[in-house]
């Protein structure tokens, strides 16, 4: 009988034939959705000069349902399933946030594929997108080589940014330029974001070791 792990509610084990189909490449991420269909977001090779990614869906049993994004994704970072079944993707590389249907249909793109954004702009590698459940507006961690925080509304309008820093993780480990900032409302690579029940925005400072909290309008809390 395999191991379980975790405290509570939250208790888990290994199942490790359960996957019904070879995956190549490497998982980044992974969600379900209300019918428990399993989202992989996988980079299926990691060369720079030929990034591609896919996101490889499964039914609860492990079977291959379908691929989505194939012909679009390049390096998928974070993937999240809305309570809708809105299945939205940060890729990394691309500087995008794509939003699916659980068919595949591509239906929404927040920025411009290939293009990074300005300074302090959406995006240049963003990390993470989420949808809140209050004000029905998407959140983007833009972290890599922004360290900012993006509101759109639905339609895909951009609302407002905040959060500063003077490093950026790639200038850091290429160039060793950047002195971090650990200020409130500063970031060093904010990695995810999350909005909870209470409204509260909570982001991941993943390079200060640290989760940082804001209201909806990016006010430090």
């Amino acid at each position: 009988m395999a191991e379980k792990i975790g405290a509570g509610d939250y208790r888990y084990e290994e199942a490790e034939d359960w996957i019904q189909v070879e995956v190549e490449g490497s998982a980044s991420d992974m969600a379900t959705d209300s019918q428990d269909r399993v989202y992989v977001a996988l980079r299926t090779t990691q060369a720079e000069d030929d990034t591609t990614g896919v996101v490889l869906v499964l039914d609860r049993d492990g079977n291959f349902v379908r691929n989505i994004g194939a012909d679009k994704l390049k390096t998928p970072h974070h993937i999240w399933v809305s309570p809708d079944d809105e299945v939205y993707v940060a890729d990394c590389v691309d500087h995008v946030v794509r939003k699916y249907a659980t068919s595949g249909e591509q239906l929404q793109v927040l920025g411009s594929p290939g293009q990074p954004g300005l300074p302090d702009g959406p995006f240049n590698q963003p990390t993470c997108a989420v949808r809140s459940a209050y004000s029905g507006d998407i959140f983007v961690s833009d972290g890599y080589r922004q360290n900012r925080i993006h509101r759109f509304s639905n339609d895909g309008d951009i609302k407002l940014s905040w959060g500063r820093g003077n490093r950026n993780q790639y200038d850091w480990e290429v160039f060793g330029v950047g002195e971090p900032l650990i200020g409130p409302g500063e970031f060093n690579t904010p990695h995810s974001v999350t909005v909870g029940d209470d409204d509260r925005v909570y982001v991941m400072d993943r390079s200060n070791h640290r989760i940082q909290t804001f209201d909806e309008n990016g006010k430090y809390l």
